[in-house]
This record gives C-alpha cells, sequence and structure tokens, in this order.
C-alpha cells in the first residue's frame, strides 16, 4: 500500500507508465508466435503420397494419403506436395508417426506451465527485471536453435523450452507492469490487448535504449531493503513525468521494508498453497484459474 502512494505521487498513469506498458507488455507480440508455431509449422501438406523403394519414378505410388505399400512387404518414402514446408515433411509425421504433431503442442504447453510455476517463485527472488529478460532473451535463443534442428527428439525438446519461456514471459510481465501502474487504472491497462498486436519497434528501442526506462519492480526493491536503488526507481518516474517526487518517498519506503520484514520473521515461507489457506483468497483463485 505504500508502494501506491508513492506512484500515485509521481504520476500514476503518465508517459513513464505508457513507456513500461511498451516495454514490458509489447513484447508478448513476439511470444504469441513461439506460442502458436506450431499451429502453422504443423500442418500437414494438402497433398502425400508412398512410393514404393523397389520402385522408380514418382509415379509409381500406392495412392495419395495412404500408408499401406502392398503386400510385398516393401518400405517406402513420403513424397509431399510441395506448396509448403513443415515439420510434417520435415520427419514424416503421417501414418504411424502422426500421432508425434499433435504430441509436440502437449510437450510445449506442458513447457508453459513449467515455466510459469518457475518464473513466479524466481520473480520474487531474483526480481521481475532479470527474470523477465531472461526470459525473453531465452526465448529467442531457443526458436533460433529450433529452427536448425536436426532431429524431430530435439525439436520436442526445444518447444518445451519454447513453451517454459512464454509461460514465463506471461506470468511475470502482467505483475510486473501493474506494480508500475497507479491503482485507478489498474483495470483499465491490464486489458491492453498487446497478446493480439504488441509492438514490432521494441527490439529497436531495446537496441536505442539498452536499460533506461527498464528498472526494477520498485515493491521488489524496497522488500528486498535496498532502499536507496528504490528511491533512484521514483526518481526516474518523477523526471520522466515531469512531477516532483513525494516528500516522504523515503519515510514510505522504509515503512514498506519494515513491514516486509516483520512478515518475514514470522518464519511462515510463503509458497503456492498459501493462495489456496484461507477462503478470501482462495475462492478469488479458483475463478481466475478457472477462467485461464
Amino acid at each position: 500500500m505504500y508502494s501506491d502512494e508513492i506512484i500515485d505521487g509521481v504520476g500514476g498513469m503518465s508517459k513513464f507508465q505508457f513507456l513500461i506498458l511498451f516495454l514490458f507488455m509489447g513484447p508478448r507480440l513476439v511470444t504469441s508466435w513461439g506460442m502458436l508455431m506450431m499451429s502453422f509449422a504443423g500442418v500437414t501438406p494438402q497433398l502425400w503420397w508412398c512410393v514404393n523403394e523397389m520402385t522408380s519414378g514418382a509415379s509409381n505410388y500406392t495412392g495419395l494419403k495412404q500408408c499401406s505399400v502392398g503386400d510385398n512387404g516393401t518400405s517406402c518414402s513420403f513424397v509431399y506436395s510441395t506448396e509448403k514446408n513443415t515439420v510434417v515433411n520435415e520427419w514424416d509425421f503421417v501414418c504411424d508417426r502422426a500421432g508425434i504433431r499433435l504430441f509436440i503442442t502437449s510437450v510445449q504447453m506442458g513447457g508453459v506451465l513449467v515455466g510459469a510455476l518457475l518464473s513466479g517463485q524466481s520473480a520474487d527472488v531474483i526480481g521481475r527485471k532479470k527474470t523477465f529478460y531472461i526470459a525473453l532473451l531465452l526465448h529467442g535463443g531457443f526458436n533460433l536453435v529450433a529452427a536448425f534442428s536436426v532431429s524431430w527428439q530435439m525439436f520436442i525438446v526445444l518447444r518445451f523450452l519454447i513453451g517454459a519461456m512464454v509461460g514465463s514471459n506471461l506470468v511475470v510481465s502482467y505483475p510486473y507492469a501493474m506494480e508500475f501502474i497507479g491503482r485507478s487504472w489498474r483495470q483499465v491497462t491490464s486489458a491492453c490487448p498487446t497478446w493480439q498486436i504488441g509492438s514490432a519497434l521494441f527490439a529497436m528501442s531495446c537496441w536505442l535504449r539498452p536499460d533506461c526506462v527498464a528498472p526494477e519492480s520498485l515493491r521488489w526493491l524496497a522488500v528486498h531493503g535496498k532502499l536507496e536503488d528504490a528511491e533512484k526507481v521514483v526518481d526516474q518516474m518523477a523526471r520522466y513525468n515531469n512531477r516532483e517526487k513525494p516528500a516522504n518517498t523515503a519515510i514510505l519506503l522504509k515503512k514498506l521494508s519494515e513491514v516486509e520484514k516483520k512478515g518475514q520473521e514470522s518464519d511462515h515461507k510463503y509458497n503456492y498453497l498459501d493462495i489456496y489457506r484461507h477462503w478470501n483468497i482462495c475462492w478469488k483463485s479458483l475463478v481466475i484459474q478457472v477462467i485461464w
């Protein structure tokens, strides 16, 4: 609550906040491609057929979209129409291997779950900023390596890792951005359709301003006793918004740190079960999870 008072004091929704939304919610456009890639890369070519290895020529096929090669027991190689190249014709995901294509998507979604669980804890331990940008960097790296996969087993592992980075980005980017937004604007800004539209200028903005407008979370710094760094973030927000920071900023940050330290001294270690321990938070957690 003390951090809310500080943010409202320096401008709850001004230039700094718009820039924060651009930087932290905009990259969802990039991660959305990672999530949906198999919808395009996993499409089966319109036509394919099996060519008997005992014969020559593309005309000697057993039948369009048929897996049987006859009674002679000979194997065959698959030939595909050339309108598109996908993982299906790359590794022959047809006939008895058709299920692998669907299995890849399931593995990827398993990665999303794992990434979401791990990143939530990581954001509290090492910070939102590091977790967010590490996941974004690895997301790009894994996609690049996946394009040069030498086997479908390697491709599946990379799809799992890409899914984990997508889950991490989705979990961290939302609270990361909202912690810079004033209370009265959170309902509006949380509905920004960045997953759908994003921003193609994100890479350029990062290149021009690599570490200027992407500070660590104000609350996280204060909670971990880094009060000077937290006040620098307040100064940065006030400077970008042409506002004066509250005169009692240092006092509010200290109170926030003290309140959190008292909670830590209670010897209670929080985990995911805490969102179900009390009915007030339990029913909200269940409703949100059912909606998602």
